[in-house]
């Protein structure tokens, strides 16, 4: 509903239930979005679990964030935001005053889409896999040569992303736009969706080709110049950086921070409890109860 807010803004509301969190089963791996759009190209959207919480946001001007392509364009209609489906939450839209009324506030459509998620379980089961294997991926030369290769091709990239960057006008937005997107989900869901051109698209730019080929033959050939498999040192850190990294990927492959933290609980647990010579079961089992317990009382 359309409602005058102080100060002469204007604010239209919806709520949206989320699912219950037993039923995690079926929405783990669900993405739900709200699309917010509005008459106009100038309203900011707040969300939060409470009314009261709404109006914090607004007072402490912590809006939601819409996406990397209305950060780039910020004078847009539209508005993507993205919520936990276990999650109860007010989404709030506030225009400034002189743009619409109170009554023509409800014009601002508030649209739900939920969908399964394709990369969630690939990352899910990338990042399983990375951490059971660490110590068998860093000791091996393939492995290695193969992360020094994407890790040279990434730094190229980056550098030409700069120099590109440093020639463009607004550049205050594009870095900060680049810096919100670099988070892992976020990061992913903008190439899968937006950016991820396809396979005729990178076949037909002979530029691209041949850039990508440069560095990678670059930077295969100076990882297996100064790879070293007698240091001990290193390919400890090779593996603890692997299991991190395949911790993240199992924490952010849910939708739900408590089941994505349940998750990585258990493998640290079943780890430990191997390296220990324990059982993993009650360990398991009460590192399970835990999580579950704290995440009824968050929702609470």
């Amino acid at each position: 509903v359309g409602t005058e807010l102080p100060h002469g803004w204007v604010n239209s509301v919806r709520y949206f239930v989320g699912v219950p969190i037993w039923r995690w089963y079926s929405h783990v791996w669900v993405d739900r979005t709200v699309t917010v759009t509005c008459p106009v190209n100038s309203f900011q959207v707040y969300t939060s679990s409470s009314v009261h919480g709404l109006q914090e946001a607004r007072d402490a001007r912590r809006s939601a964030s819409c996406g990397l392509l209305h950060f780039l364009k910020p004078l847009s209609e539209k508005c993507r935001v993205s919520l936990s489906p276990f999650q109860d939450v007010y989404v709030a839209v506030e225009i400034p005053p002189g743009w619409l009324s109170a009554d023509d506030a409800a014009e601002c459509a508030f649209e739900t889409e939920e969908r399964l998620s394709t990369w969630r379980p690939l990352c899910g089961l990338v990042g399983a896999a990375l951490f059971v294997n660490a110590a068998l991926l860093s000791h091996s030369l393939a492995f290695r040569l193969c992360a020094g290769t994407a890790s040279f091709v990434l730094l190229s990239a980056l550098i030409v992303a700069f120099i590109i960057y440093r020639h463009l006008p607004n550049r205050k937005l594009l870095l900060t736009g680049s810096m919100l997107a670099a988070s892992f989900p976020m990061l992913l869901q903008y190439i899968a969706e937006t950016w991820f051109p396809g396979v005729k698209d990178v076949t037909s730019n002979q530029m691209l080709i041949a850039y990508i080929a440069i560095t990678a033959l670059a930077g295969l050939a100076v990882t297996y110049y100064y790879d070293n498999p007698g240091n001990v040192k290193l390919l400890t850190i090779l593996e603890c950086a692997i299991r991190g990294l395949g911790l993240l990927m199992v924490y952010l492959q849910t939708s739900s921070p408590s089941l994505g933290s349940t998750a990585a609980a258990l493998m640290v647990s079943g780890w430990l409890a191997g390296r220990l010579g324990l059982s993993p079961s009650y360990i398991e089992l009460a590192v399970s109860a835990v999580a579950l317990k704290l995440s009824t009382l968050s929702r609470a």
